[in-house]
């Protein structure tokens, strides 16, 4: 059993009820790394080398001084002053999906998800900013957050720090004031943290646990026995995924190149996304260092032809999902990866490329596509429209679900859990490991009715939900 493996074990035998807290710090715990540094890249241009610069120069000087984070912290502050609320919330957002979502540790959604079914009340307490703390909390579903709050005047920030930084002993006061306005009982309450500067912090909850602690609270711990938990690390770039990715691109090529020959060969009466490219798929993912260990496999031929939805996080996504689904279908993308480079076949594997900018060629294509089902083939869509930075689901567009009440086939839910740890959004190399799937049963569109689509779309998605929330036991 893996340390998160472990923690949630613990959580999940922990008394229910909001009077148990379980509190998270930010910064090297639930993510690897700092998420100032994110920020700092992404603002490099717009704040200057000169002002990193004197930053860095500031850190150095005051790394050894009492407080001297909470110093650096206002200091950093003052880097961002006249920018507005606004400028910051977008900035926030953008930063989460280019660089911080592929930080977060593997396990820690599900020991949050743990905490949340336990009814405990679950905390992010961080020395970062709100800004860098909100996308974070939102995407893991966190509702309460104690950070450093900046001064706002007119919706601009000021360059100034309200109170004080929520670090070291202050970030404990935080977290004893929120407790006591909350009834929430800290003998009973868990803590997870990193730092050496969260031994107030953690010393104040009845169950504190030293996740990937530095050297001081990896010290500390060991004096006072407190668990230290090594969680795992998001995958990194090493040589085998640098070799695994080569490798399964040119096999994935020659599978592509195979399908295209035999398309040509027989004058188009032979069908590209069938056994020849399935057989490339299984090899690529086997090349890759990729098992996919589904569920529900029985689902797929339950009852074809049906319209396969599936959520959608990595590039992966189409290979998993292709391989499990493996013949008589077409996939529905987007018109603009007919001029990617790296998709010059799709035109010639029969997918069906919808113009989204173009109402009457996308409705075009939809009919041609009705069909195509109807004589007997299926199609794979991905609802969201866009890969999502982590598994949390994005809002479901209409196109699938009207495609299956059109040609009057029923709609089979394909639900990828971690596609997008082993190959995140923005990421160029295939990390190896075990992706999980789950395929629920087929859902008749039989009865449905248009003026009632956007709650059987809401009925679909809620199962996708409740899928990631509760992973099936054996998966």
């Amino acid at each position: 059993m893996t340390d998160i493996e472990r923690a949630i074990q613990a959580a999940e035998a922990a008394p229910e009820g909001p009077a148990i807290g379980a509190f998270f710090d930010l910064d090297g715990t639930l993510v690897k790394g700092f998420t100032a540094l994110a920020y700092l890249r992404e603002e490099l241009q717009t704040l200057g080398a000169r002002a990193l610069y004197e930053l860095a120069r500031d850190v150095q000087k005051l790394r050894n001084q009492e407080d001297g984070d909470t110093a650096t912290i206002e200091r950093a502050a003052m880097l961002i002053a006249g920018r507005t609320v606004d400028d910051m919330e977008a900035l926030s957002k953008r930063v989460f999906k280019k660089r911080v979502a592929a930080t977060l540790r593997p396990g820690v959604r599900d020991l949050v998800r743990a905490h949340r079914r336990r009814g405990h009340t679950v905390v992010m307490a961080t020395a970062a900013t709100g800004f860098q703390a909100a996308p974070v909390a939102q995407d893991l579903e966190i509702s309460n957050v104690l950070s450093t709050h900046l001064e706002v005047v007119d919706g601009t920030l000021t360059g100034r720090v309200v109170g004080a930084p929520t670090w070291g002993r202050h970030k404990a006061k935080a977290v004893r004031d929120f407790a006591t306005a909350n009834d929430v009982d800290l003998t009973q309450s868990f803590g997870y943290a990193n730092g050496d500067e969260d031994q107030d912090f953690l010393e104040a909850l009845g169950h504190p646990h030293a996740v990937c602690p530095d050297r001081g609270l990896a010290r500390f711990a060991k004096s006072v026995d407190m668990p230290i938990l090594q969680f795992e690390d998001p995958p990194s770039t090493d040589l085998r995924s640098v070799f695994g990715t080569l490798a399964s691109l040119g096999t994935m090529n020659a599978g592509v190149l195979a399908a295209v020959a035999g398309k040509m060969i027989s004058g188009g009466r032979w069908k590209p996304i069938g056994p020849t490219l399935a057989a490339a798929g299984d090899l690529t993912l086997k090349v890759a260092g990729i098992e996919v260990r589904a569920q529900g496999k029985e689902h797929i031929e339950a009852a074809r032809p049906a319209v396969f939805i599936v959520n959608h996080q990595s590039n992966l996504d189409p290979l998993v999902a292709g391989v499990l689904v493996r013949h008589d279908f077409t996939v529905v993308g987007k018109q603009e990866i007919a001029w990617d480079p790296r998709a010059f076949a799709m035109s010639w594997l029969d997918v069906a490329l919808i113009d989204r900018t173009d109402s009457e060629s996308a409705r075009a294509s939809l009919t041609a596509l009705v069909e195509r089902i109807q004589g007997g083939e299926s199609v794979m869509i991905w609802p969201e429209g866009t890969r999502m930075p982590t598994p949390r689901l994005g809002t479901f567009k209409k196109g699938g679900f009207h495609l299956a009440m059109d040609a009057g086939v029923p709609i089979v839910p394909i639900v990828l859990r971690n596609t997008g740890e082993l190959w995140p959004k923005g990421q160029v190399l295939v990390h190896p490991g075990t992706v999980d799937v789950c395929v629920l049963p087929p859902i008749s569109t039989a009865d449905w009715k248009r003026e009632n689509l956007d709650a059987h779309i809401a009925e679909v998605r809620a199962q996708f939900e409740q899928t990631l929330e509760n992973w099936p036991i054996g998966g």
